[in-house]
């Protein structure tokens, strides 16, 4: 994720490209340098004793890649997916690609870094840590989420320790 860190110590969002998806009604956007490509929902093929929000993998082009249900990691109730879900491929800082299930796909927005305030820090829960800030739209907020942690492959690893 692009911050800048401030004399004070403090990280802002960079200004830039982001995608912006939904699960539900909520808006969430995710840096588009991080995405790789967006892909129809296809079948996914479920590998055992991994945490419940890993459904599995996928043959992408001949390169296998773990497809996460965002809706489950971010604890939102679970649906049918239709015609418009689909998945969001990122691409880690070491170069791994890894799929993220989303309700629908908008659009690409410029959001500036004087549009995203950082989240409240009320009693968040464990969801918080994906939650890199929040943009101000015009049509409501939308939820940047922190790439990097999505893609954290430690905490991943610790998910296959310690299934849910």
């Amino acid at each position: 994720m692009d911050r800048k860190t401030g004399n004070d110590g403090s990280t802002s969002i960079g200004s830039g490209k982001y995608l912006n998806f939904r699960l539900g009604q909520e808006a969430f956007s995710i840096p588009v340098l991080k995405v790789r490509e967006i892909i129809r929902l296809r079948p996914i093929t479920p590998v055992p004793r991994m945490p419940s929000c890993i459904k599995g993998v996928i043959n992408l082009r001949g390169k296998i890649v773990a497809v996460m249900d965002l809706r489950k990691r971010l604890e939102f109730p679970p649906i049918e997916y239709d015609e418009h879900a689909c998945i969001v491929i990122l691409q880690s800082q070491e170069g791994e690609s890894f799929g993220l299930i989303v309700d629908c796909v908008e659009d690409v927005t410029y959001i500036r870094p004087e549009d995203v305030e950082t989240p409240p820090s009320l009693r968040l829960d464990v969801n918080a840590e994906f939650v890199a800030g929040l943009a101000k739209a015009k049509d409501g907020v939308k939820i940047i989420l922190n790439a990097h942690r999505l893609l954290d492959f430690t905490s991943i690893q610790q998910l296959l320790e310690n299934p849910s």
